[in-house]
């Protein structure tokens, strides 16, 4: 939802801005310049949000990867621990 916000809001903003400007005496071109002012910023929210889901991601995934290999060094051990130690054989 967080996300959701940092995306629309922008948006929202700068439509509420084109349509309430100089008592909507606004020439289109200008209108137009808003718009895309408006979509560029949108746009750049987006990268920035998907760029730090990415980062999320990739901090998670390091995270499960140490918690997995220190689940296995501890199985590893509680199995040496309970193995008896291999007798040599005798001839």
């Amino acid at each position: 939802m967080k996300h959701l916000t940092r995306v629309a809001l922008p948006a929202l903003l700068a439509l509420g801005l084109v349509a309430c400007d100089n008592n909507g005496n606004m020439s289109a071109e200008k209108a137009g310049e808003k718009i895309d002012r408006a979509a560029e910023q949108t746009g750049e929210a987006v990268a920035r949000t998907a760029e730090e889901a990415r980062e999320a991601a990739g901090r998670a995934m390091e995270r499960a990867g140490r918690a997995m290999e220190e689940a296995g060094d501890k199985m590893e051990q509680a199995t040496n621990e309970a193995a008896p130690s291999p007798q040599p054989m005798q001839e």
